[in-house]
């Protein structure tokens, strides 16, 4: 039953674990204790042992178990224990090994430092039902290490280890609601702030409204947030955060203090409700918050888009006090230093067309970005533009398109060279409708979208694209018509689209299996979950869905982010536009997704 392979080096190292059952929280967890063996030694390496616990999940964290094998995770069959690294370990854990403390002892693995360590729960079929993984752990051998390692938490991060939520600062949930808000990623942790925290259902326009200035830190090592004792300046949503240099300043611009939800566009907010400042530097390193001077234009629905550095941001039209998008293009280049002070450079031009809900990519090993949809016009040079270093804006000839691609989201999945593959999912279109306001269709109304952009700019004077509806890799389960929605690249050419509208209003019967069954009386509200897969390069891109699992709730609105260990973590969200004041959650929840890595793991341990 048990194999032991012999110690081979690797760098792969990741922290940290979220264990989910697939599709759905779950009542049962995995705890990890690490033990001196006194099993069978290998004569080849020194060996030690680990103590798994199959364990009860209560509101008070992980507990011991009383029952033994009952508590096996319902349709797991067995777990496949594999620890890659140093050492090199694989083995598998049946019901009936469990003792009546739920424990089960594994011997035989050899000692070394930064493993990893990938947990299967594998069903009748020899199919993964179940992941999770720990990374940077460290088994001595002959000797005790380390408190409990909790690999899973429910829908508001418990069972996290009482141990680490020792501090008063610290929580295992949001302390107040959030949607539109932003995050940062700074090294393994994460920055949330801003966003929407009150509800007024009142009115034949429900409003937002945005009142903290709090700063909260999630610890992804310990699974808790912490309220850090600095803030912003003032209460902002729908506001845009880039992280500068090493992760050492984050600077925020734009937003809005209230915005009323309207058929046309979903959200509406004007320079009115401008916050003051306009633009903040959170600096974590010395732990203040001061005004950049920045004169950057509040601009709602404005795509915006950095390098990895933080050096070279791109800022790129919007919608005006009127409703109507700009054309507005500006570069700022420099040091994070400079960028905070207000003294880097700024580049000023003006796009081809005018956009609003638009998305942007900073390109890789260029000085050139993208900006995608949002125009009014559906022709085929409105579809892309590639904005050069100087602000100068070349358009893309694209034929045909299917609609203005407005408030979708965008994700580069595969590049080579001067060659790019780009997922697009969801958005709706704007038609013009002079001399009023363009307008804003809803998602329902709007064609399904999940396409493919191929995008080749190797002589940047005539740049080629080709578009290609990828609709049919959804397998008709999971809607593409959504605004409002997430998408994540878990790890390369892996996404993670999450959460979002359809469609506001009660959903002509028979309303889409896709819409929440809880909410369904106001609108069609997601809750899914959808990993799709990549493959075939720039050349013959392809995106095809690996799985498919759901939230504890619907919600909109929400940020998805990933952790240094390849969970997603959900944080916020409005749940339904409902008399109730309390739709927006402060829900947060991590989900393991199961990815391709994982799919046969459970045969190749048989």
């Amino acid at each position: 039953m048990r194999k032991v392979r012999k110690a081979t080096p690797s760098s792969h190292v990741r922290r940290d674990i979220g264990l989910r059952r697939k599709g759905r929280p779950f009542l049962a967890v995995v705890c990890v204790l690490f033990f001196g063996c006194q099993g069978e030694v290998s004569t080849e390496v020194m060996v030690s042992g680990m103590s798994l616990i199959v364990a009860p999940l209560s509101s008070e964290g992980c507990v011991a178990s009383p029952n033994g094998d009952k508590n096996f995770p319902p349709q797991v069959e067995k777990f496949v224990v594999d620890i890659s690294g140093e050492a090199q370990f694989t083995t598998e854990i049946f019901p009936s090994e469990i003792d009546t403390a739920g424990r089960v002892l594994v011997p035989g693995i050899p000692p070394g430092a930064g493993l990893v360590l990938n947990l299967y729960g594998c069903d009748a079929g020899n199919e993964v039902i179940w992941s999770g993984r720990y990374s940077g752990l460290e088994v001595k051998a002959n000797s005790k290490a380390a408190p409990p390692l909790y690999f899973t938490r429910k829908n508001e991060m418990s069972c996290t280890g009482g141990a680490y939520i020792d501090r008063g600062a610290f929580t295992s949930a949001l302390e107040r609601p959030l949607m539109m808000h932003n995050t940062a990623r700074v090294g393994d942790d994460l920055l949330i702030f801003g966003g929407f925290d009150t509800y007024i259902p009142t009115g034949s326009a429900p409003a937002l409204e945005a009142t903290a200035t709090d700063i909260v830190r999630y610890d992804a090592t310990r699974g808790v947030f912490q309220t850090l004792p600095y803030r912003l300046a003032s209460p902002r949503a729908l506001a845009h955060a880039v992280t500068l240099g090493n992760g050492s300043h984050v600077l925020v611009f734009g937003g809005t203090l209230r915005a009323e939800f309207a058929q046309s566009p979903p959200l509406r907010w004007s320079d009115t409700e401008e916050p003051t400042p306009a633009a903040e530097i959170i600096n974590l390193e010395n732990g203040t918050v001061t005004t950049a001077d920045w004169d950057i234009p509040n601009m709602s629905y404005s795509a915006v888009a950095a390098n990895a550095a933080g050096t070279r941001i791109l800022i790129a039209g919007g919608m005006d006090t009127t409703g109507y998008p700009t054309a507005t293009l500006q570069w700022l280049t420099g040091t994070p230093n400079s960028i905070a002070s207000g003294t880097a450079t700024r580049i000023q031009g003006d796009l081809i067309h005018e956009r609003m809900g638009a998305t942007a990519h900073v390109l890789a090993d260029t000085e050139s970005a993208i900006v995608i949809g949002g125009a009014l016009n559906a022709n085929p040079d409105a579809m892309v533009e590639i904005v050069t270093s100087d602000a100068t804006s070349v358009p893309i000839s694209l034929d045909p398109i299917p609609g203005t691609f407005a408030l979708h989201a965008s994700e580069i999945i595969a590049q080579d060279g001067c060659q790019y593959a780009v997922a697009l999912v969801g958005g709706v279109d704007i038609q013009r409708a002079d001399p009023n306001p363009p307008l804003f269709r809803s998602p329902v109304g709007s064609t399904p979208r999940l396409h493919i952009l191929q995008l080749n700019i190797c002589d940047p004077n005539a740049p080629t694209a080709t578009l290609t509806d990828s609709t049919a890799a959804l397998g008709g389960t999971t809607l593409s018509q959504r605004i409002f929605h997430q998408l994540v690249q878990l790890e390369p050419g892996v996404l993670a689209l999450s959460g979002g509208i359809n469609q506001v209003g009660q959903p002509i019967a028979p309303a889409d299996p896709a819409c929440d069954v809880d909410t369904v009386g106001t609108g069609c509200w997601l809750r899914d979950v959808t990993i799709l897969q990549a493959g075939g390069g720039v050349n013959n891109p392809t995106l095809e869905k690996v799985s498919e699992g759901q939230m504890s709730a619907a919600r909109f609105g929400h940020r998805s982010v990933r952790l240094p260990n390849d969970t997603l973590l959900f944080i916020g969200g409005m749940n339904q536009l409902s008399p109730d004041a309390d739709s927006i959650t402060n829900a947060a929840e991590i989900y393991n997704a199961l990815l391709p890595i994982d799919s046969g793991r459970c045969q190749e341990a048989r």
